[in-house]
């Protein structure tokens, strides 16, 4: 008897893990809600409990920079990605900045980067935020594939957009982090960027270092990304790292980083392989700070002026 509860017992959970992994690999987007877990309010609240001097920044700046919002760049089984441009008048076939968002590839907007596409707006940078297909929508390489394709949209229209086509730098933050390195490092021809600013966003999903991929409280963001856990496809979660295809990035890169050090998982590794090739980086860690922290002051405003500083020196603007 106690050996047939024994079989019963592992069946179940065999039964439960293998449909745990059939539900990540089949997630559909038939009946898609967007995912609002991650809004600057609700990480705003979380910040201010730990950091009660924190604030948003101010955009009273936007009155010298112009916008064009909601503009669609690819629609594709009835979804439709947009962008949001911000530039000055004055702009004339510029550097320009393409800004990724984060929200662990399931929620998250373009909006929450406006202060910043501002700011690098009035320095002289125009720039766009943009959509990409979320996890509930599709998995990986789909968002990656978005990506790429604004890219060349941008690089092919950049006489409409006053912008020099061959100087567009790609900005992410978190997921969009992870998202605008790999499309940095595997992308090619018309569709790969010429700089990289990477804030927070991991750069391996399987180094020691990453808290990438535990299940074990439910499916984890990257999972639910990806479509299946790492233990049952390393190759596939290999292969949506960007610290994977490094060394065929062949451009500048910046790294700014929180005190979360598990976002830093495979940064010494890209950064190594890109210094050995004589490929221009800087990295910049914000002591003390959350995964947040270029969302809101006092650490949007040195997160500004490190990525201003970093584009002036790799497009030689003074």
């Amino acid at each position: 008897m106690l050996y047939r509860l024994i079989r019963l017992f592992a069946a179940i959970c065999l039964l439960i893990f293998s449909f745990q992994n059939i539900f990540a690999q089949l997630i559909s987007a038939t009946d898609f809600q967007k995912d609002t877990s991650f809004t600057t309010s609700s990480a705003f609240i979380q910040v201010k409990k730990k950091y009660p001097q924190a604030s948003l920044p101010q955009l009273n700046q936007a009155k010298v920079v112009k916008s064009t919002k909601d503009l669609i760049y690819k629609t594709e089984k009835g979804i439709k990605l947009c962008f949001d441009s911000y530039y000055l008048k004055t702009t004339y076939y510029s550097p320009a900045v393409i800004i990724v968002h984060g929200g662990g590839w399931k929620s998250g907007n373009r909006q929450q980067h406006e202060a910043l596409a501002i700011g690098l707006a009035k320095a002289g940078y125009p720039s766009f935020t943009i959509d990409y297909t979320l996890s509930g929508q599709a998995h990986y390489p789909q968002a990656v594939n978005d990506i790429e394709v604004f890219v060349e949209f941008l690089r092919l229209n950049a006489k409409n957009f006053h912008i020099n086509p061959d100087q567009i730098a790609i900005l992410g933050f978190s997921a969009g982090g992870a998202l605008a390195s790999l499309v940095a490092a595997k992308s090619n021809a018309n569709r790969k960027p010429n700089a990289l600013i990477n804030i927070d966003g991991v750069l391996s999903f399987l180094h020691p270092d990453s808290g990438e991929g535990d299940d074990t409280k439910g499916l984890s963001a990257a999972t639910l990304w990806l479509g299946v856990n790492k233990k049952t496809n390393p190759k596939l979660w290999n292969e949506a790292s960007a610290l994977t295809h490094v060394s065929k990035m062949n451009m500048p890169a910046l790294f700014l980083n929180s005190s979360v050090k598990r976002m830093q998982a495979g940064q010494k590794e890209f950064i190594a392989n890109l210094t050995s090739r004589g490929i221009y980086t800087r990295a910049y860690e914000f002591t003390d700070s959350p995964h947040t922290f270029s969302l809101f002051e006092p650490w949007f405003g040195k997160t500004l002026t490190e990525c201003i500083s970093f584009l002036n020196h790799v497009f030689q603007k003074k």
